[in-house]
């Protein structure tokens, strides 16, 4: 067969740590690394059919690279002219199609996948009109026809294909696509039911049950119900309105591990980016890498906050990450330790950070193994660092709500929270203790949304607002 393709190496490297979405009891989180700053520019002289595909233990100077153990790849196709580039810069991809040529980027062959998955990238459309259309798709390239062939993957029902999708202009708008459960047809959306836009960058994630059986993910602290051979499609957040149905009755695969995107013929040279390439599937138990923690903890000192974690045992571990928040969501990396790498011995570290923020700060512990392999520690180490006295401050995560208060005296008070209809939805009795306090309460019935948080004692009376 004539596959006007070429072949590189991608390395998928697992990695475990809290997720807004995934699925239950466990996930187990793949992510593709594009870590090589690197141009290709088809030419006229290469052969149509010409394959490059480096393989574990190779050097690492071909276009990814390529770790030891992995089976995973990544394939880049379009034909020989010379207009076609694919490019990696700042672990972004970026493709750019061949006029009047197809052009595709496929990551397949994944490792130890299952039949319900969660792909996730950002999609960087800033560049991009709308006038070539970008194909998504996703499913096994156990029997490939259309996943990691020249042809496009956005047509009649394949054997390879679970589900595809399209971004293209119809009727003067950009509109999304999808195939049919019968998988001859093509349903045509709304422009305003199509959430992925021209002219910005956003995040996307799809969840996919390939199984006949329904099931369920966690979405923003929601359930969420996914049938059986149905994929839910979300952008910035936000899901579009329609299930996504199975692409025919060819597909017969027991597993998903395949995502590709592509142009599809049209004489308008198109330019879209790709970064934070994800895949998620559910796992019976926790995927913790080989370290293995003893303790996290930190307090405040005359220098900054002192944080100190101790390891029971450690394999192929090369450092550890602190990272620091203001609020328990968004973090920022104040330093970084170097692992033992291999021992059986309890080994004890520490760090300082010596610029943390007035009031509470969230502290993050993350471990990278040596091939790269990343996991964050289960809880968060929160340090009340000058907190003023006239100060009271709320978080709620993790299905807890956190408060911490300085208290002139010894007092009971009372915790109320309100949502803004003013109905009261959460209440405690709280003892106060002269000096700082901080307490976590049970919060995992609250909905998502804006509340208003009150503490009140005899001496001791403050509010602040709290997004769940």
């Amino acid at each position: 067969m004539n596959r006007k393709l070429l072949l590189f190496a991608a390395s998928l490297l697992m990695s475990a740590g809290i997720a807004k979405a995934q699925f239950s009891p466990y996930t187990r989180l793949l992510n593709v690394v594009l870590d090589t700053t690197a141009t290709y520019k088809y030419t006229s002289t290469q052969s149509a059919t010409s394959y490059l595909e480096s393989k574990p233990g190779v050097s690492a100077t071909q276009f990814f690279p390529y770790p030891v153990g992995y089976t995973a790849r990544a394939l880049f196709a379009a034909t020989a002219t010379t207009d076609g580039e694919f490019s990696l810069n700042n672990r972004t991809l970026t493709m750019k199609n061949p006029k009047n040529s197809l052009i595709k980027s496929s990551f397949y062959n994944i490792q130890n996948a299952k039949a319900i998955a969660k792909f996730a990238f950002d999609l960087d459309l800033t560049a991009y009109s709308g006038a070539a259309s970008f194909n998504v798709y996703f499913g096994n390239d156990d029997a490939p026809s259309r996943l990691i062939s020249a042809s496009s993957g956005f047509a009649n029902a394949s054997t390879d294909i679970f589900g595809s999708f399209r971004i293209v202009t119809s009727g003067g708008n950009v509109i999304t696509q999808y195939r049919d459960a019968a998988g001859t047809g093509t349903v045509s959306l709304s422009a305003a039911n199509s959430l992925i836009k021209v002219g910005v960058s956003q995040r996307v994630e799809i969840f996919v049950n390939s199984s006949s059986s329904a099931t369920t993910y966690s979405y923003n602290s929601g359930v969420v119900n996914l049938a059986g051979n149905t994929y839910h499609v979300y952008v910035g957040g936000v899901k579009y309105a329609v299930d996504f149905p199975k692409n025919g009755s060819t597909y017969t695969q027991s597993v998903i591990d395949g995502l590709s995107f592509e142009f599809n013929n049209n004489a308008t040279q198109e330019t879209i980016s790709l970064s934070n390439i994800s895949i998620t599937y559910p796992a019976d138990t926790d995927p913790t890498l080989p370290v293995s923690f003893l303790s996290f903890t930190g307090k405040k000192s005359a220098n900054g906050v002192v944080l100190n974690w101790a390891t029971a045992a450690e394999q192929n571990n090369d450092y550890f990450e602190l990272s620091r928040s203001a609020d328990g969501n968004n973090f920022v990396t104040v330093g970084r330790v170097n692992g033992k790498g291999n021992t059986n011995e309890i080994s004890n570290y520490t760090l300082t950070d010596r610029t943390p923020a007035s009031g509470i700060n969230y502290y993050q512990l993350k471990q990278v193994d040596k091939d790269g392999t990343s996991a964050i520690y289960k809880e968060l180490v929160s340090v009340d660092f000058g907190l003023p006295s006239t100060n009271f401050s709320a978080f709620a995560g993790k299905g807890k709500l956190n408060l911490a208060a300085f208290a002139t005296a010894t007092d009971l008070a009372e915790l109320s929270v309100f949502d803004l209809k003013g109905t009261k939805v959460l209440t405690s009795k709280l003892q106060l203790k002269a000096g700082e306090n901080q307490f976590s309460v049970e919060a995992g019935q609250l909905p998502s949304g804006v509340f208003i948080v009150n503490l009140k004692g005899s001496t001791f009376n403050k509010t602040v607002k709290v997004v769940k």
